[in-house]
């Protein structure tokens, strides 16, 4: 993923948005450049050790909050244009990741996953960050309930289609973290 792709910038917004949510977020490789071997020459690209596993999922979302245990949450992130490769499919054909193309459809997954596990104030933080009812306070570097709600519940697809992006409402820029 080159580092000012859409899917990198994807990946930034999500990873931003989900730390300020509370969520600890692993990332995987981020180099699938091919290599070349010293003792042949031939290229390659890195796996292992090297680089990325082909087919491995961009993300890895943990929490501790109640009902996660030692469970992750694997995302694959691909931005509008973006490819997915038949392994990836394959991943999440399975059920070992799922695959989403916007920080409105990871915030669904998430969603989902605290609806599950009953974990209903982390679902409330969810739901009012979606409706805008959060801010990031700058002294405190904490996200935080606001004051204002909306006057008719947000959905997350009704965000989307109204921005395109969640994250205007933090006034998250990516390179802020």
């Amino acid at each position: 993923m080159r580092r000012n792709s859409p899917e990198a910038n994807l990946q930034r917004l999500v990873v931003d948005t989900l730390t300020l949510l509370g969520y600890r977020v692993f990332e995987t490789g981020k180099s699938r450049s091919k290599v070349r071997c010293t003792k042949c020459g031939a290229s390659s690209y890195a796996t292992g050790w090297q680089g990325n596993t082909p087919g491995l999922p961009d993300l890895y979302i943990h929490s501790r909050s109640k009902g996660w245990k030692s469970m992750a949450l694997a995302i694959e992130l691909k931005a509008q244009k973006g490819v997915v490769s038949p392994i990836q499919q394959e991943i999440a054909d399975l059920g070992m990741s799922t695959i989403c193309w916007s920080l409105e459809d990871v915030l669904e997954v998430l969603m989902a996953v605290e609806e599950k596990n009953d974990n209903w104030m982390a679902v409330d933080k969810l739901v009012r960050f979606i409706n805008g009812g959060m801010t990031w306070n700058t002294k405190t570097q904490e996200l935080s309930a606001g004051t204002t709600r909306s006057a008719k519940p947000k959905t997350i697809r009704s965000i989307s289609e109204e921005k395109k992006s969640v994250s205007p409402k933090l006034n998250i820029t990516v390179g802020d973290m």
